[in-house]
């Protein structure tokens, strides 16, 4: 298995993980839209403050992670923030390593703290047990149909 920086032949297959991801526990919140998937992983790779790193078995890439850097609105400190996340099901196994990686990247850029989402209490043990703590919890409300 390889862990490796996204290129622009990656973005078929990283928008088709996107809306098979929002087509599994998001579905109910958020509509997947390629085009808009396209962009914000476009726009990552472009910026130095932006990754996209995938997985890749076989000469197939069968997950990667996203995310950027910003300044915390409150305290002026480098936070890198996960966007997304995800591993094909049939071929689990890289997450973990895609993380690492992602935290590397981070502490590249001098980050002072890293956010994750959690979708799920189960994702939220996992990051636990990894040094990560709870901050706060998500709502949303749909207001158009």
């Amino acid at each position: 298995m390889t862990i490796r920086a996204a290129t622009r032949s990656d973005l078929p297959i990283l928008v088709e993980m996107g809306i098979r991801f929002l087509s599994t526990l998001y579905q109910q919140h958020c509509t997947g839209n390629p085009i808009a998937l396209h962009s914000m992983l476009t726009h990552l790779m472009e910026r130095d403050d932006g990754c996209v790193i995938v997985a890749e078995r076989n000469g197939v890439v069968n997950g990667g992670i996203c995310g950027y850097v910003f300044l915390h609105h409150m305290s002026g400190e480098r936070v890198a923030s996960e966007l997304g996340w995800w591993v094909d099901p049939a071929t689990r196994g890289s997450g973990v390593r895609l993380l690492r990686e992602f935290e590397a990247w981070a502490d590249e850029l001098g980050v002072q703290c890293i956010q994750l989402v959690a979708p799920d209490d189960r994702v939220g043990a996992f990051y636990a047990r990894r040094g990560y703590g709870a901050v706060e919890t998500l709502y949303q409300k749909r207001i158009t149909a």
